[in-house]
């Protein structure tokens, strides 16, 4: 980890310096939005990325469902997000995207919220309202958060800021799997995850939601940033 983060800061420093850069480093300098946005991005797939791992298994081990049942209740997160997320990218057309994206930082913070109390019986009805509310959030996020980080840039740094913002996700979604491995590797040690060790699968499972709960509401933050002030001319 030590030399990857070597690496990477010896990358930045090259590619800053260099004429033409493959990372312009300088974008993410000069361009608060474009910055806070990416950085919003990243949070927000290291916080939720995690909970379809998590439900996966929560329902097979500890609920004792079939795989294809336990697939049809993880469905509601992604059936919500697909079927809302134009409706917020056209709504977001006509509001302030980074106010939607903060919103849908926000539900995605109560979603974690929640399934950090969940236990072995909670009721199914509350962990697809959970599902729901956090496919819900992410789609109040994705879309918005697309509109404002593309917006932030001109035309010719299009290519760019897409490209960075899928490396944001891929990135996000790395460090969720490593947090997860960490707190894995300290509460269970090298046990397998099975109906013997579903005690100390919930433990771990409630710590990892706390971690990406905490990392939601500093996502809120970091959205927040790229909201434009009210001067008082114009609230007048």
């Amino acid at each position: 980890m030590a030399s990857g983060a070597l690496g990477f800061m010896i990358f930045l420093a090259f590619e800053y310096r260099c004429s033409s850069p493959i990372l312009d480093v300088g974008l993410v300098i000069r361009n608060r939005v474009f910055a806070f946005s990416n950085l919003a991005t990243l949070i927000n797939y290291a916080a939720s990325f995690g909970i379809a791992f998590f439900f996966s298994l929560y329902l097979q081990v500890v609920r004792g469902y079939s795989p294809q049942r336990a697939g049809w209740i993880l469905i509601v997160q992604p059936v919500f997000q697909a079927a809302l997320s134009p409706l917020f990218g056209r709504l977001a057309d006509r509001v302030s995207p980074a106010g939607l994206a903060t919103a849908g930082m926000a539900l995605c913070t109560l979603s974690l919220g929640l399934a950090s109390q969940v236990h072995a019986g909670t009721p199914m009805t509350v962990i697809m309202g959970m599902l729901a509310l956090m496919g819900i959030g992410f789609g109040l996020f994705s879309s918005p958060n697309t509109i404002t980080v593309m917006g932030s840039v001109p035309p010719k740094s299009y290519g760019i800021a897409s490209s960075f913002l899928a490396t944001m996700r891929t990135m996000g979604m790395l460090c969720c799997m490593t947090i997860i491995t960490l707190v894995f590797k300290h509460i269970m040690g090298d046990q397998p995850v099975s109906a013997e060790t579903q005690s100390s699968f919930l433990v771990s499972m409630h710590l990892c939601m706390m971690i990406f709960c905490f990392l939601c509401v500093v996502g809120v933050f970091c959205s927040m940033v790229r909201l434009k002030p009210v001067s008082l001319d114009k609230a007048s």
